[in-house]
């Protein structure tokens, strides 16, 4: 008898389902590869989302930084309160967005710049602040002191100097002239203080305004008249108070300029570097996640094509085995057929074990 072939010894239906069966298993293990590169993509997906998110919000902090620091330069030039509550707006939005942002980083050295970034822009919201308290007690200090002061006292020499002309007392109307040049100068350097501020200009003045007072100093003695008197006095006291109300007034405007011109455009400053180190951070991260997801794609399409490539060869070779082991018995039995068929009884029957 003739000894049959691996295949041969199973029954074709056997063959058939066990050939499907490998070829399955092979679409299986595709189908497994494939899902995984897609979790991994959606994975690095949900990560580049999350970078360029943060990304766009960081953009939006230094927008909104750059929004609040006009705003607070201009409230130092013009002391308008419009302008003050527009920067608190942006101070609001933008710690709004610090703290969203701040709670999505991802990396550890991004979200302590981050925290960095906040604390900063806490202490430049408080030096606003302040900035605003100097200004209004500038406002104050120039517009219900300074001017109204200085305008009485140049009345009150008008008047003197007036009545001191009339009486031919030359030798007052002398120092009452000075009095008045000094008043004068020192009004004039304050005004140019006042437009531009430098601490180098405040002892000039308070100098000036000193010599002023000095020379009102018995003033009122030199007159007779009660109500000329009166006046004289009111020079000597409005003089001391202007004194006053320039060294009030200088200092809330070198306490301002100091903040405006020193301490919040340094903390601007290190706020920018770490705004600009957190973005570059971002996209350095974005583009590497980027390079990551395609290489992940790269490796499980090739790794699918050469499984499908491997499952197209195994699937021909089954076939080409289980086709041989169908039709060659089919074959065999023909020609043996064909030869008892003749007349020939000498023959073996093939494939009787598969019956």
């Amino acid at each position: 008898m003739e000894k049959a072939s691996f295949f041969g010894q199973f029954k074709v239906g056997t063959r058939i389902y066990t050939g499907f069966l490998v070829i399955l298993l092979l679409l299986g293990v595709v189908a497994v590869i494939g899902i995984r590169g897609f979790d991994s993509v959606d994975t690095f997906m949900g990560r580049y989302s999350t970078i360029s998110d943060n990304a766009e919000r960081v953009a939006t902090i230094n927008a909104y930084v750059a929004e609040m620091r006009r705003n607070t330069r201009i409230f130092g030039l013009t002391g308008d309160e419009k302008v003050a509550n527009a920067a608190r707006e942006v101070q609001k939005k933008l710690g709004d967005l610090l703290a969203l942002t701040q709670s999505k980083m991802l990396d550890p050295k991004r979200k302590a710049n981050l925290e960095a970034m906040t604390a900063l822009f806490t202490a430049y919201n408080a030096d606003f602040e302040k900035v605003i308290v100097q200004r209004r007690e500038r406002e104050k200090l120039v517009e219900q002191g300074m001017n109204v002061i200085g305008k009485e006292v140049r009345e009150s020499l008008d008047e003197l100097i007036r009545s001191s002309m009339e009486a031919k007392d030359y030798e007052i109307g002398a120092r009452l002239g000075l009095i008045m040049e000094k008043v004068m100068f020192a009004r004039l350097s304050a005004v140019k203080f006042l437009a531009d501020p430098e601490e180098k200009d405040i002892p000039p003045i308070l100098t000036v305004i000193t010599e002023a007072g000095k020379l009102t100093d018995g003033l009122a003695d030199r007159f007779h008249e009660s109500s000329m008197k009166r006046l004289a006095t009111q020079v000597d006291t409005d003089v001391d108070r202007y004194l006053a109300a320039f060294k009030a007034a200088s200092t809330a405007i070198i306490n301002a300029d100091e903040l405006l011109n020193k301490s919040m455009p340094a903390k601007a400053k290190d706020f920018a570097k770490l705004a600009a180190d957190t973005g570059e951070s971002q996209h350095t991260a974005l583009n590497s996640t980027r390079e990551e997801m395609q290489s992940i794609i790269a490796n499980a399409s090739a790794m699918e094509l050469w499984i499908a490539v491997a499952a197209a060869i195994i699937g021909l070779l089954f076939a080409w085995l289980i086709a041989r082991s169908v039709t060659g018995p089919v074959v065999s039995m023909t020609s043996t057929m064909t030869t008892l068929a003749a007349g020939n009884n000498n023959v073996q029957v093939p494939a009787l074990s598969n019956k």
